[in-house]
């Protein structure tokens, strides 16, 4: 976890790896932030935003701890691409055939 705040011009920073990484549900990272802020006496209401990979994660803290998230790029970019792809998908699959048949060809002229 990362964290910045800027106190009378000045930042603070904190960067803490979580200690125990069998258990990475949404509600114990949420008592990690918790912990983590309190250790610097820092209110929930001092996050304003969080940035993730885990989705289910995301939108826990963010119906939970009314904090804000910002979403993955590449995930809405791959979702993106796949709706593009969907159009296409007859295509795709015959290319996709064609390429596993003349694949063992392929390797035998080289």
């Amino acid at each position: 976890m990362y964290l910045a705040w800027v106190l009378t011009g000045r930042v603070l920073l904190a960067f803490s790896p979580l200690e125990d990484e069998s258990g990475l549900s949404a509600q114990s990272l949420s008592d990690f932030i918790a912990d983590t802020l309190s250790e610097f006496e820092r209110p929930w209401s001092s996050v304003l935003f969080v940035v993730g990979d885990n989705c289910s994660v995301n939108q826990y803290l963010g119906d939970n701890g009314g904090i804000r998230f910002i979403g993955c790029a590449n995930h809405r970019f791959n979702l993106a691409v796949q709706l593009f792809l969907e159009e296409h998908s007859v295509l795709i699959d015959r290319a996709n055939k064609l390429m596993r048949k003349i694949a063992p060809v392929k390797s035998e002229g080289v």
